[in-house]
């Protein structure tokens, strides 16, 4: 794996969790109709520079090790195309939302001896659950996801996955957001400081694609070695992603730049 596919590879897999968070049924239940719309057909768009940054003995591949004899870094713009492809009520009552999102380099990048003028991130996907009663949002692998679709029900193993996703693990989210709120499971909430959870603060306003917004969240993650921080605007979505590793191995900061929202 090269320098930039690794850059593009983690970021993708981020921009998943990006939206682990509402479809149509929190609307009913809260009474603010689309407050996360994540329906079939809807999209965002995300801009913002990426940056990775290497010793010669954990380059990226053994590829890379040879031109890398130094420390170096390995940086360009990121585009992250996020769309909603299906949503399903499942027997169990739990509601799945698949998603498709591909993320490219939105200018030649700067790599010693291959400017990647051609080079396309692959196309990924993922799938989030609802719990309906709770309005708390988890992540989900692609294959539970197509367990939980399949016609001839639950297998034992999967039985024990999703009980493990909905009981033993914290949600991404639980919609609508307020000042305050921390997202953590049981060990991290007993630690007495906010690292291994999100924690949630109310900012004053937004400008995103030419238009200021009043009600924005942020939503912060630290650990000894990750730092994530996002912007969450009701009704609209996730409007930025930054995301730095201690020690600078990488970093983004992805912001949104369009969107389509029904």
């Amino acid at each position: 794996m090269t320098a930039m596919r690794y850059i593009v590879s983690r970021c993708v897999v981020v921009v998943c969790w990006l939206l682990v968070s509402s479809g149509a049924a929190p609307g009913a239940r809260t009474g603010m109709p689309g407050y996360y719309p994540l329906r079939p057909g809807n999209w965002w768009l995300y801009r913002g520079p990426a940056r990775v940054s290497w010793k010669p003995a954990s380059a990226p591949s053994d590829t890379d090790a040879g031109r890398l004899a130094t420390n170096g870094t390995a940086s360009c713009v990121l585009k992250v195309r996020v769309e909603v492809t299906r949503l399903e009520r499942l027997r169990s009552g739990l509601t799945l939302i698949s998603l498709r999102q591909t993320a490219r380099p939105a200018d030649p990048c700067a790599y010693p001896g291959d400017a990647f003028a051609s080079w396309l991130a692959p196309e990924r996907t993922c799938a989030c659950l609802l719990e309906p009663e709770t309005r708390a949002y988890y992540r989900i692998s692609p294959d539970l996801a197509a367990a939980l679709r399949s016609p001839k029900g639950l297998s034992a193993e999967a039985r024990e996955r999703l009980r493990i996703v909905t009981n033993e693990t914290a949600p991404q989210f639980v919609l609508p957001l307020r000042d305050g709120q921390r997202y953590a499971d049981k060990a991290a909430l007993e630690r007495g400081d906010d690292r291994y959870q999100w924690v949630v603060s109310k900012l004053a306003s937004e400008t995103v694609c030419g238009v200021r917004y009043d009600e924005v969240y942020t939503l912060r993650y630290r650990c000894n070695p990750d730092d994530e921080t996002m912007h969450f605007v009701p009704h609209l979505g996730v409007t930025r992603r930054a995301y730095q590793h201690s020690g600078t191995i990488i970093e983004w900061d992805l912001r949104l730049v369009d969107f389509r929202v029904r």
